[in-house]
């Protein structure tokens, strides 16, 4: 097994990698899926917890499941957009734009 996740580091504006080599279980696995410049851009977080009790979590990036993961999609109104700002080095989700008369 093989779960690649990250977390933001704030200095380098980068993701750094966590790598989890073992069999692990998803204890939750929390997204938003939001529109951006190039199409849906999905924002996954995760929690594994480790054979031995312990748990990591970050921002999924690929995992391996087996036997089996259920997953509830539900979609929700307004749409969510993400728009990047160059000065966090990150996309964020931003609230849509109400026009008021």
């Amino acid at each position: 097994m093989r779960w690649w996740a990250s977390w933001f580091n704030r200095e380098k504006r980068d993701y750094q990698p966590i790598s989890v080599e073992e069999q692990c279980e998803v204890l939750s696995l929390v997204s938003d899926i939001a529109e951006g410049d190039e199409g849906p851009a999905p924002q996954l977080h995760v929690v594994l917890g480790m054979s031995d009790g312990q748990t990591r979590g970050g921002h999924l990036l690929r995992g391996h499941v087996w036997p089996t993961l259920e997953v509830v999609v539900r979609r929700v109104r307004p749409s969510l957009n993400k728009v990047y700002h160059p000065d966090l080095g990150l996309a964020l989700v931003e609230p849509e734009q109400r026009h008021t008369s």
